[in-house]
């Protein structure tokens, strides 16, 4: 079987080794770790993980599986983030109308015991 070289000079390698560049580690462990402070800890634990497990599959030359896991933490971590701002707008409103009630209950002043 003869093959015929390219037009332009080019071999084959050169095109394959192109094709070949290692893509950029996007893990977002930034992210994962920022949103262990928001108060939604199983599913930003599950982030953690995730974005430590695309940091594994990257050193492994695993492209594709840490591109996949990378996602995921990202995902996730999006996910807690809201959530945990949810949670702490809700608890604020609560404390506000509580202290509120509170002060109507006792004519107007906030007295501690």
């Amino acid at each position: 079987m003869n093959t015929k070289p390219s037009l332009d000079g080019s071999s084959d390698f050169v095109k394959n080794e192109e094709a070949r560049e290692t893509p950029p580690m996007r893990s977002y462990l930034w992210l994962t770790m920022f949103t262990c402070f928001c108060p939604a800890w199983p599913i930003n634990i599950v982030a953690l993980v995730f974005s430590v497990l695309a940091q594994k599959s990257y050193t492994h030359e695993d492209y594709d599986g840490s591109r996949r896991l990378g996602r995921k933490a990202l995902h996730l971590g999006i996910a807690s983030f809201v959530i945990g701002a949810v949670i702490i707008t809700a608890m604020g409103c609560d404390l506000l109308r509580g202290k509120k009630r509170w002060k109507r209950r006792k004519g107007g002043t906030v007295t501690a015991r």
